[in-house]
């Protein structure tokens, strides 16, 4: 099991805390604001294993 967190240009710091808790199986990725799309496939592209479950949280 791996956890991906994909920072789609976020100001909100959920990506540093993520960081911070330095969790094994945990990547953050982080890039540019591109949009929902843009964010959903760099997930896709970094991740190791078949199966997906997305989760997703906006403020």
């Amino acid at each position: 099991m791996e956890i991906i967190v994909v920072d789609d240009g976020s100001t909100d710091g959920t990506a540093d805390m993520v960081e911070a808790l330095a969790l094994p199986r945990v990547r953050v990725i982080r890039q540019p604001n591109g949009g929902k799309p843009a964010a959903l496939n760099t997930g896709l592209r970094a991740a190791s294993h078949e199966l997906i479950e997305r989760a997703e949280h906006e403020r």
